[in-house]
């Protein structure tokens, strides 16, 4: 698809400032400007990531009454349950408010809901399972802001629930114990975007000083770190703290599971980065909770047998292949119904629905087609009881939990945020959905909106590549939501060689211009473009960011290709 390329205007005068206080070299200073730092405190804090930045958990609203309410539960000896959501948010959260309450000698157990069976969220099938069991109190991680019935349900049951999340408020807060999320009304906490798994940690934090007990939670931020990534919450302010501390963590983890997750995710003896999480740990994580229960996952992180560990990592990452065949598959299907039912002049959004379409894929394969159509999409699948359960994901100027709100008489639940939600709907009233959010879309989204933006930090001639500048642009690392990685462009390129394609879909150049020559360009499925390159010879222009090869002991640059343009 065709991007529009937008070359940021450089703020000189805060630039300068910042390489005046600083000591920071102009394209740094440059970079930082551009992702809209130009307070020299807050640009020294963001490439120190310095764990004493990270803010008082107390600030957070329901915090102290969270924690006064759960160590009672554990110094009286109640039955503690851990509710978690079923992704890598979720099950990490899950993790570690279990690990740390059992090293306070609390009696705690976990439960993730079955996707298929049971859906998102706290429901009465497990609360009327927990009274079974005895349970006094109920933790919800990375859900339930939004289980004003359930909270009440588990209440009526003499249940007390606690809530930590990170999602959307939407109406009346639960009738809980305790409701921790940065994003209700009335929490002045100071950073607003962190996943569950960081809310949790800042609970955990105020749980160790309220005991007094000298057990490390910064040895946690390997989970905290995983959890965030994959979470694709921005990766700014106390987010971007957890995850550069976090990455060395889980480079050298001491958990089993997480060096058996490593090993069969081909990342050993290599440093992990934010990429490794969301393209490699990260699904392979998911698979379990997509395809079946997240359970497995815990009973990995849970192990202290290093053959179990690497029983079950074997196992996710077969279930993992399972997933990516079943997500094709529903990519297919739903590309040919777009191209059959939707009419793209007319509609901003997409919202198809189909019966049998896997519950667990769904949400993947609407990202897939916003990649392909860069549109709002909401995929639902029907039950046989004709209840349509949907994912949705937005782009960039899109508020998709807003248009659920707008259109939200159509729905019998829904929740999420302005680029990712849930929902359930009755069949019949699909269409209602549809064309209700694509109305609303109407006056919120403009032509512009619809086409792919590749923000281009600076223009630079190939002799100005070299290792200096790769090692000046590492210190924004990591890079992720709200911290992209810096891209450049330099236009008017020639090619060294005829292009090669590597596996089938992969586009690899030699390049010169008048300053620098033979410089090696990888484009990652990047093959269509061969033609065009080929034909534009001496006027091709390439966004790309540029990096450091190593390939048999050898060490060279490369760019890393983003998009290609001709003219």
């Amino acid at each position: 698809m065709e991007k529009l390329w937008n070359y940021i205007e450089n703020n000189e005068k805060s630039a300068n400032k910042l390489i005046k206080k600083l000591g920071v070299s102009p394209i740094v200073a440059n970079l930082l400007t551009n992702r809209g730092i130009v307070d020299p405190e807050e640009a020294e804090k963001f490439l120190k990531c310095d764990l004493k930045d990270l803010h008082d958990s107390n600030l957070l609203k329901g915090m102290v009454k969270g924690i006064k309410r759960v160590k009672n539960a554990i110094e009286s000896k109640e039955k503690i349950l851990i509710f978690g959501d079923f992704d890598v948010d979720g099950v990490t959260s899950t993790t570690i408010l279990t690990k740390v309450i059992r090293i306070l000698n609390g009696d705690v157990s976990y439960y993730f809901p079955n996707r298929l069976t049971e859906g998102y969220g706290l429901n009465k099938k497990a609360i009327d399972k927990a009274k079974e069991d005895g349970i006094d109190l109920i933790i919800t991680v990375d859900c339930g802001i939004t289980a004003n019935d359930q909270v009440d349900y588990a209440n009526e049951n003499g249940i007390d629930v606690i809530i930590i999340d990170h999602h959307e408020q939407i109406g009346e807060i639960p009738k809980a114990i305790s409701v921790i999320d940065p994003k209700q009304k009335g929490c002045k906490y100071p950073y607003k975007k962190l996943a569950a798994v960081g809310v949790v940690f800042k609970f955990i934090q105020a749980l160790i000083k309220e005991f007094d007990s000298d057990f490390n939670v910064f040895s946690l931020l390997d989970f905290v770190c995983l959890g965030t990534v994959a979470d694709m919450v921005p990766l700014d302010g106390e987010n971007r703290i957890i995850v550069k501390n976090g990455l060395r963590e889980l480079t050298h983890t001491k958990n089993l599971g997480l060096k058996a997750l490593i090993e069969v995710s081909d990342l050993n003896d290599k440093e992990i980065n934010s990429g490794h999480i969301s393209f490699r740990l990260g699904p392979r994580i998911n698979s379990s909770g997509r395809l079946e229960s997240a359970d497995k996952v815990m009973q990995l992180f849970d192990t202290e047998s290093i053959q179990e560990a690497k029983d079950i990592a074997e196992k996710l990452n077969k279930q993992n292949i399972e997933r990516q065949y079943i997500q094709q598959e529903t990519f297919d299907q739903a590309v040919k119904k777009i191209e059959k039912e939707i009419d793209l002049e007319k509609d901003n959004c997409i919202i198809l629905s189909e019966k049998g379409w896997h519950r667990g894929v769904i949400g993947i394969v609407a990202s897939k087609i916003i990649e392909k159509y860069y549109r709002p999409t909401i995929l639902i699948t029907i039950d046989k009881k004709g209840m349509g359960h949907g994912s949705g994901r937005s782009i960039p100027n899109f508020h998709l939990l807003n248009a659920m709100n707008s259109s939200k008489k159509w729905m019998e639940n829904y929740g999420g945020h302005s680029q990712a939600a849930g929902l359930d709907i009755k069949e019949e009233n699909i269409e209602g959905l549809r064309k209700e959010i694509n109305d609303y879309s109407k006056d919120k989204l403009t032509k512009q909106d619809l086409i792919p933006h590749l923000n281009i930090d600076a223009r630079l001639n190939l002799d100005q590549i070299n290792f200096k500048l790769i090692e000046e642009v590492h210190q924004l690392f990591p890079y992720g939501m709200g911290n992209p990685r810096p891209t450049f462009s330099t236009n008017n390129l020639r090619l060294m060689d005829e292009p090669k394609i590597l596996k089938e879909k992969h586009l690899k150049l030699y390049v010169e211009d008048s300053t620098a020559e033979d410089i090696e360009a990888i484009g990652f499925g990047m093959s269509s473009f061969k033609e065009d390159v080929i034909k534009n010879n001496g006027n091709i222009n390439i966004a790309y960011f540029p990096e450091i090869n190593e390939w048999n002991g050898d060490v060279s640059l490369q760019l890393g290709l983003k998009d290609i343009q001709f003219g």
